[in-house]
């Protein structure tokens, strides 16, 4: 703080100052030290703190490992790598979920406020929906341990919900349906009448199966590459 840095300062114009010792929290720390002259032992912090007592330092860490797209062993690796001495992985994640919590609160209403724009251009509620992989896969080779779905306005092209603390576990090919119907089922309750996808046959018989009220539509991108590969296997004839 300015008062205890001030304090140290004028004590130790004239005789020198010595750290006595560091107590650290995450990225931040607190140095006692000691006035040669007069014996007194003032605390100096190396940053700001926020209303919770919490070093700034270790919020805006978790918030530029979120924003840059690393984890908190890679964190961790970097500062090594800079000499700077890094904080523990557990402790990172305490501070990732508060910062996650936050940009959830703002994603989500993000989203409400695409809502109520979708649903301002249309009489009809239309959305595209679809499911990807970190890691492609062909045939039956599906072997990704990470996937995501979206849900976008057809007509504004925002997103219309999202929703990252769920993850789906289990063979790709047994949960390409299940994840692309996590978004559907919010759509379900914001009320689209049309709903756009690909023509995967398992996520369109589960559309069917549990939404009968919603209409399916093949999205345009996938029935051209349908038609596409399909007259040039009439063309190799």
């Amino acid at each position: 703080m300015r008062g205890n840095r001030d304090g140290v300062e004028r004590r130790t114009a004239h005789c020198g100052a010595g750290t006595l010792r560091e107590r650290r929290y995450g990225l931040g720390s607190v140095l006692h030290v000691q006035c040669t002259n007069c014996s007194a032992v003032c605390p100096v912090e190396t940053g700001k703190r926020g209303p919770t007592g919490a070093f700034d330092i270790n919020t805006k860490a978790a918030l530029g490992m979120i924003h840059v797209g690393m984890g908190p062993t890679h964190l961790v690796n970097f500062l090594g790598q800079c000499n700077i001495p890094p904080t523990s992985e557990p402790f990172i994640r305490k501070h990732v979920a508060k910062v996650g919590k936050a940009i959830t609160d703002v994603a989500l209403e993000s989203c409400r406020a695409a809502q109520v724009e979708e649903k301002q251009t249309s009489d009809t509620l239309q959305a595209s929906v679809d499911g990807g992989w970190q890691k492609s896969g062909t045939g039956w080779n599906y072997n990704s341990i990470s996937g995501h779905a979206s849900l976008i306005g057809k007509n504004t092209g925002k997103f219309l919900h999202m929703r990252c603390e769920a993850n789906a576990a289990g063979f790709v090919i047994c949960t390409q349906s299940r994840i692309t119907l996590f978004p559907v089922m919010i759509a379900h309750k914001i009320g689209p009448e049309v709903l756009h996808a690909d023509n995967d046959s398992a996520t369109t018989a589960k559309i069917h199966l549990d939404f009968p009220n919603i209409v399916k539509k093949d999205d345009r991108n996938h029935v051209k590459k349908g038609i596409s590969k399909y007259l040039y296997s009439i063309s190799k004839r």
